[in-house]
């Protein structure tokens, strides 16, 4: 839902104080997929899945729901955990329970589900991913 990625991307760039998310992540929050070579740390989100839902009135169904689920990934690649655990405590800050504006839904609810930290090494490379996922139901406005 464009709509969705639009007020998270602006929840996120609203949170410009200096120890905000947005001033935390040096690297910028990305929908889908980061550009090559910025700076640590960083975030990219995107919709795992995104359904409706319908509701009967009388004789007329009405599609009245939207229902997302919303990954985000921080990265970093310090040695030690404790600034990609800094920047994981702001983002849920900022989101848990967030009321995200969007022009044509009510934020219903947008609640955290998961959470998961690894380190990741591989032959060029080492560094933290932090996978974090919100399910968000939106109420469709009439």
């Amino acid at each position: 839902m464009k709509e969705l990625s639009k007020a998270i991307i602006d929840k996120y760039k609203s949170s410009t104080s200096s120890g905000s998310l947005y001033a935390s992540l040096t690297g910028g929050l990305w929908n889908s997929e980061a550009p090559d070579d910025i700076p640590y740390p960083y975030g990219v989100f995107y919709t795992i899945d995104n359904t409706t839902s319908h509701v009967q009135e009388g004789e007329f169904t009405h599609y009245k729901y939207e229902e997302c689920v919303i990954q985000f990934s921080i990265y970093d690649d310090d040695t030690s955990v404790t600034t990609i655990e800094d920047v994981y405590d702001k983002l849920t800050d900022l989101y848990d329970q967030a009321d995200l504006s969007l022009t044509s839904y009510t934020t219903v609810d947008f609640k955290r589900e998961f959470s998961h930290l690894d380190k990741m090494i591989t032959e060029t490379d080492r560094y933290w991913q932090y996978v974090v996922q919100y399910r968000g139901l939106f109420e469709r406005s009439t």
